[in-house]
């Protein structure tokens, strides 16, 4: 059970020179509108809350840098966010989020990305954010994907397990730093043969998916050294031509 803290006083905005503020694991509801008055803060850390909501306010903190939200109640982020113009690194996990506002893609800094666990079904405008380097929709309820998420050309990471995803048509041509790549827990048939672009693709997760064949492309990748296949429909002798066609390929099939 969360303990401490269970509210924050309005004189919090008197503190102009505040860098970095921690207010995780605490019982805190509401953030006071003052809390916009911290003009010099850069990294605010509510992880592990009781918020449902967020001041409109907070898109006064034009020096934040870092804001980290997990395992509280939102349901929405106020349009203000959109300001917040030199953010890197938003993190709300475990929360219950059904959508973002348009203006969330105008943060356009943002380079760390993780909204696993929440609720979302639309991420449309998430190409608007072309510096990302990780972006984890873990655990949503996206059925599709924007055309344009492949303008996103700097991706390293990129989660999107645990969805509603039925296909993935689009080309992966523009990932070429891609180093990790997670679908597993979909409900995708196919993978396209363009994944043999994603030149610098480590790690591949396709596990509890009903795919059959993987693409001759795959050979393609010559960095991609984990690749698990677990309750899918593969057959071990194309895993095994995979295997032979790339020396340093480990391969996990449990669960099949």
């Amino acid at each position: 059970e969360k303990k401490g803290i269970t509210s924050i006083p309005s004189t919090i905005g008197e503190c102009l020179r505040l860098k970095e503020l921690y207010l995780m694991e605490n019982r805190i509801s509401t953030l006071p509108k003052t809390i916009g008055n911290l003009k010099s803060l850069e990294t605010l850390h509510l992880r592990s809350n009781n918020l449902s909501s967020l001041p409109n306010s907070i898109g006064n903190l034009s020096n934040l840098r870092g804001l980290y939200l997990s395992e509280n109640q939102l349901t929405t982020i106020p349009v203000q966010i959109g300001e917040l113009k030199n953010m890197h690194t938003f993190v709300a996990l475990k929360n219950n989020l059904v959508s973002l506002p348009e203006s969330f893609y105008r943060l356009s800094e943002l380079k760390y990305l993780d909204l696993s666990d929440n609720e979302l079904a639309n991420i449309d405008g998430i190409q608007q954010l072309i510096k990302l380097d990780i972006l984890n929709l873990d655990n949503n309820k996206i059925t599709t994907l924007p055309n344009g998420i492949f303008n996103l050309v700097r991706l390293e990471k990129l989660n999107l397990s645990n969805n509603d995803l039925s296909s993935v048509k689009l080309e992966f041509t523009n990932w070429v730093k891609l180093e990790e790549l997670h679908l597993e827990n979909n409900n995708i048939q196919t993978i396209p043969e363009s994944i043999g672009h994603l030149l610098e693709l480590s790690r591949l997760y396709l596990q509890g998916n009903p795919i059959e064949q993987l693409p001759d492309t795959l050979t393609n990748l010559k960095k991609l050294n984990w690749l698990n296949l677990s309750d899918t429909q593969v057959n071990q002798f194309d895993i095994d031509k995979l295997k032979s066609q790339l020396p340093g390929l480990g391969v996990t099939t449990r669960g099949k």
